[in-house]
């Protein structure tokens, strides 16, 4: 499969955080910033990084962690090169993304309140990155930062939290999203109607094992249905009208769920967007309307309604050569259509059987029952699986022609697969021996395409309304100015392509990958994304700034100056360099810094730092306000950054239990997580170099679940070790720690 993003490639290592800290419903991963030596709170710069929806989090294993995000969504796209520009990148995994955009909201208000408080002396302000759903959860949580109830006080489950610092909000001035839902996300309704039946019919029609049908429970029952999913489902299976029924056929008009109509309302109430940072948002699809693509030959450009899949199947055993069904399916199942269309179709018949001994032989009696017959029609849908957007891909790995033995006389296994080129495949599956006692399963296969449109465009881009837009995804290029710009909230929209129907999001995708920055010792990437969040040079535009505040670039730091951006299209200006694999759009609004904070009302200084210039153009400076410059070496190193690790720590381990000790930079304490493969009573075990123990805990751990337990941090610098000892008093992992 192909997702919005990509598998580790085969060997490679994710790699693993300075230390993690746990924070109500967030688990967060610190990469340091690179450095030669101890950076100043002061120089603090943090980019937070929000992963998106992942349905499988509640199963240990699966759960996409924050190494895999880091690796895959910062590393690989190299906004890891701002590593060496001082920033610290915080990468945040929902510990349950399934539940409610709120909660998690409200757990990522507090994670920022406690940044906030952990370096007051650092007048850097935070850049926000959320991907798909993480893009709703920040815009959620720095709008409500913006409002009197943040202010008067908070609740984050059932505690009461009062806000650090509220006078800086959310303290940010960059938030970007990638492909995120802000106007609905889409799964075929195909496919949910497989998902949700699914769980009950599917598996036994197929005759699939105990384990095929727990996957479709989990598809509805933890994904389908999970808060998170209504919340932001363009269509969702639970709500929809019978407008109606003939026979075995249906006819429905679907409605997005509750559940999503709520989340809107309590965001249009508290703001909808953010207004004291910068908006900016990406998407995977095309920006030119350009529509999905077909998976196989020939390629052509999809329709609304076309074929998903269209299977048709027979399990059935011989015995002494006879052959005898067992079960058979036939099921097709479409894209969304243009208005009413057919979802899905499906006939599915399994055969009870009876058997009759005689003297001169067996008699086998067989009477077919059937198990599925319906047929399900949409009166109202947009056709959203094959417009532009961004795509989640199932891409066949199916050979167009193979067939062979297996190892015949050992597991009587055989098989052929043939493709006549035009994504048609007969499939035959053999187990036993011949003329025995064999299993088999013939299935043909047919599709325009597995995958679908998941994100619109539109969506992605809040760009104008998807209930009204006409066509369903507009040409944004041909967009006339100043509508173009005017159909957004974003102050900066971009898509990776002119024909583009689905790519990945990264720096790579959005292209401008420049000659290397030359710089006195090192030369680094220049990438468009980095740019934005300010390495060598740094454009500020489109944002009121109401609080005091530090920026910081490695050569030029411009603020309200002409176009501003060369590489963004402006309403009558072109890029001076063109990104040829990207297109960013721009509004022209200027880089405001304002008196009127408003919390305190007081004045404050905006400080500039820059090696070699600055161009600062104000629209507005009262005397209230400061403007500094300094310019000065800016604080900046030159490693290898996607493999830096920066730690106080050197950590070793002697067993296959998983014990890792983290200090936590918001408290005085250290914070252990242990994973044991067997639940019981453990102890954990502080000792100095001596040996003698300074501290011991009696903590109770389920088995294959992560516990993380903490204590204090008290500790001069020197040689130290935690000890993991289970009920037996056996040491099943001793960890060293040395404290600088």
């Amino acid at each position: 499969m192909r997702y919005l993003t990509k598998p580790l490639a085969s060997g490679e290592e994710a790699v693993e955080p300075d230390f993690y800290i746990g924070n109500n419903g967030i688990r967060a991963g610190f990469f340091g910033a690179c450095s030669d030596g101890p950076q100043a709170e002061t120089d603090k710069k943090f980019v937070i990084y929000l992963e998106g929806f992942d349905g499988t989090d509640f199963l240990p294993g699966v759960n996409r962690n924050v190494s895999e995000i880091y690796s895959l969504m910062i590393k690989d796209s190299r906004l890891v090169e701002l590593r060496n520009f001082g920033y610290t990148f915080i990468v945040i995994d929902w510990k349950n993304s399934r539940e409610d955009i709120k909660d998690n909201a409200m757990s990522l208000v507090k994670f920022i309140d406690d940044l906030k408080c952990a370096y007051p002396e650092s007048d850097h302000e935070f850049v926000l990155i959320g991907e798909s759903m993480g893009g709703l959860i920040g815009r959620y949580a720095l709008t409500f930062m913006e409002t009197e109830d943040y202010q008067d006080g908070y609740r984050v489950g059932w505690s009461t939290v009062e806000p650090c610092l509220p006078e800086l909000m959310h303290k940010t001035r960059l938030f970007m999203t990638f492909d995120t839902p802000h106007q609905g996300a889409n799964i075929p309704l195909a496919y949910q109607w497989m998902y949700d039946e699914g769980a009950s019919k599917i598996p036994i029609i197929a005759g699939y094992s105990p384990l095929s049908l727990t996957l479709f429970i989990m598809m509805k029952t933890q994904m389908l249905y999970s808060k998170s999913a209504k919340q932001m489902l363009i269509y969702h299976l639970d709500n929809k009208m019978l407008v109606s029924s003939s026979g075995n056929q249906k006819v429905y008009n679907y409605f997005p769920h509750n559940d999503r109509t709520d989340f809107v309302a309590d965001l249009q109430e508290i703001g909808n967007y953010p207004r004291y940072c910068k908006l900016m948002a990406l998407s995977n699809g095309s920006i030119t309307s350009a529509k999905q693509r077909q998976d196989y030959y020939p390629f052509n450009a999809r329709v609304a309604n076309d074929v998903l899949l269209d299977l048709e199947g027979e399990t059935y055993t011989r015995i002494l050569g006879i052959k005898f069904s067992t079960y058979s399916l036939a099921l097709i199942a479409n894209s969304n259509p243009d208005g009413n269309g057919r979802l899905i179709k499906a006939n599915a018949d399994k055969w009870k059987f009876r058997i009759k001994l005689f003297w001169v032989g067996v008699q086998i009696y067989r009477t077919p029952v059937q198990v599925l017959n319906t047929e399900i029609v949409a009166a109202n849908t947009k056709p959203w699986c094959t417009e532009a957007g961004g795509n989640i891909q199932v891409a066949s790995s199916i050979p167009n022609t193979r067939s062979g033995d297996l190892v015949p006389f050992l597991l009587g296994l055989r098989w052929d697969i043939k493709n006549n080129g035009n994504g048609n495949y007969a499939i035959k599956v053999g187990l036993g021996f011949p003329w025995l006692v064999q299993n088999n399963a013939d299935f043909t296969f047919y599709s325009n395409g597995l995958g679908f449109g998941f994100i619109p465009t539109a969506s992605a881009l809040d760009w104008g309304n998807l209930n009204t837009n006409t066509p369903n995804s507009p040409d944004i290029v041909d967009e006339p100015w100043p509508n173009k710009m005017n159909n957004t909230p974003f102050d900066v929209i971009a898509s990776p392509g002119v024909n583009a129907g689905h790519l990945r999001v990264n720096n790579s995708t959005f292209g401008d990958r420049r000659n290397p920055i030359e710089l006195v010792n090192c030369r680094l990437d220049a990438l468009v994304l980095n740019r934005e969040i300010g390495d060598e040079f740094l454009y500020l535009n489109n944002r009121i700034l109401p609080w005091q505040s530090r920026f910081e670039s490695e050569l030029d730091i411009i603020v309200n100056e002409g176009s501003n951006n060369p590489h963004y299209f402006y309403d009558g200006i072109n890029p001076v360099q063109f990104v040829t694999t990207g297109r960013f759009y721009s509004k022209q609004n200027p880089f405001i810094v304002s008196a009127a904070n408003p919390v305190t009302n007081s004045s404050f200084f905006v400080d500039f730092r820059s090696e070699t210039s600055l161009t600062y153009i104000p629209p507005y400076a009262p005397s209230s306000i400061q403007v500094n410059y300094l310019q000065e070496d800016v604080w900046i190193c030159c490693k290898d950054a996607s493999e830096y690790k920066q730690s106080p720590f050197e950590e070793s381990s002697n067993s296959e239990e998983l014990l890792r000790i983290y200090p936590n930079p918001f408290t005085s304490e250290f914070q252990a997580e242990i994973l044991v493969k067997h639940s019981g009573n453990y102890q954990i075990v502080l000792l100095n170099a001596s040996g003698k123990v300074l501290s011991k805990e009696n903590v109770e751990i389920e088995g294959g679940t992560t516990s993380v337990k903490t204590f204090s941090n008290q500790l001069p610098p020197g040689l130290y070790f935690v000890q993991l000892i289970d009920s037996m008093g056996e040491i099943i992992s001793n960890q060293k720690i040395v404290k600088q």
